[in-house]
Order: structure tokens, then sequence, then C-alpha cells
């Protein structure tokens, strides 16, 4: 599947045309997500970083399988686990793909940055799984250690 992601002053998250995923931002001290899925509210985290150091806490869910951990790993990684599964994030400074994503240590999908001047920033998820509760946890572990905009 194929995601367009837009990250102003609100996270969008586009299948096709379709809206598939959204979040409310407030910036303070900690970055504040609340996400949404149509009406339905399905996560709410909390993001710090500094320097090299970043912390995702969650602070609420409404979501089939729960999260039970979110972390960083090493400097360039971020780990998620629900259900039985472990999630995996790769960040690749300075090359395309910019973010390798791994479900069980399989790697499934892949993040881009477009190239040019955009406003805010603008990635493109493409992954290997048709699952969108799969890839809706994909997109969880890449939007959520995002550091802030400016």
């Amino acid at each position: 599947m194929e995601f367009n992601i837009s990250y102003t002053d609100k996270i969008r998250v586009f299948n096709g045309k379709d809206l598939f995923l959204y979040a409310d931002i407030k910036n303070r001290i900690k970055l504040h997500l609340r996400f949404y899925k149509g009406d339905t509210f399905l996560l709410e985290t909390d993001f710090f970083g500094f320097l090299v150091f970043k912390s995702v806490k969650i602070k609420s869910q409404s979501l089939l399988y729960p999260i039970t951990s979110i972390k960083q790993q090493g400097v360039f990684g971020f780990e998620m686990r629900y259900a039985d599964h472990v999630i995996n994030t790769t960040l690749r400074p300075f090359r395309q793909p910019s973010y390798i994503l791994f479900l069980d240590d399989n790697k499934v999908g892949e993040i881009y940055d477009p190239r040019g001047i955009t406003v805010g920033r603008k990635y493109v998820m493409k992954t290997e799984v048709d699952d969108q509760t799969v890839n809706l946890y994909l997109l969880f572990i890449f939007l959520t250690q995002l550091s802030p905009l400016p």
C-alpha cells in the first residue's frame, strides 16, 4: 500500500485520495499528538526530544490491539510492541529511503522524503502489507517519533 503523509499544523495521511488517518498537534515543551481515523479516537502520545535522546509516552489509546511500548533503539531507531508483534524503524540520514520499516524482523516498508521545496513536511510510505490494521501501526511508529516542526 502507499500512503502520502502531510505534516503541517496537523498530520494528514492519505491512501490514494481517501483520508486514512489524521492527528491534531499541540507543540509545547512536549509534542502532543491525538490520532483519529474518521471521527474515532485511536491514540494520544507525548514526544520529547533533546539532541539524540527521544522519548514517546502513550497517554491513552482506543485500539483493537493496545500498544504496550514505544521506545528509542540506538541513535537512529525506534521500536513499538503491540499484540505479539514488534515494529522497528531505522532512520537513514541523507539517503533514500529515509526510513526502513520492519515487522517482526522482516522488512515491510520504506518511507521517502519528497524532493524540492514543500510546505511543512511531506513523506511517502510504501509497504508490502495489505492489512490496514498493520499499516496503521506502521504509521503510528513513524509519526510518533518524528521531531516537531520548528
